[in-house]
């Protein structure tokens, strides 16, 4: 959450996570990360979405937060994690 232009999506691709899934509201950044995920020749996905509304996969087992909200955004974020 909060993946920005995709350094850590990249990263975290290197390991053996069945998928990973980089979601960041910005379409700038979205694009950004798009692009170095494609660079970087891993195997990730970028969603260009609100965090908040973010459907997370039920299988989903690992989650990052790269300091992108904080109050009530985090706490329906967190809701929406439970």
């Amino acid at each position: 959450f909060g993946s920005g232009a995709g350094r850590c999506v990249c990263m975290a691709a290197k390991y053996p996570f069945k998928q990973v899934i980089g979601v960041e509201l910005s379409e700038v950044l979205c694009s950004a990360a798009r692009r170095n995920v494609q660079a970087s020749g891993v195997r990730a996905q970028i969603e260009c979405s609100d965090a908040v509304t973010f459907a997370i996969p039920p299988e989903a087992t690992t989650f990052a937060f790269i300091n992108p909200f904080r109050g009530e955004i985090m706490q329906a974020v967190l809701a929406n994690l439970r």
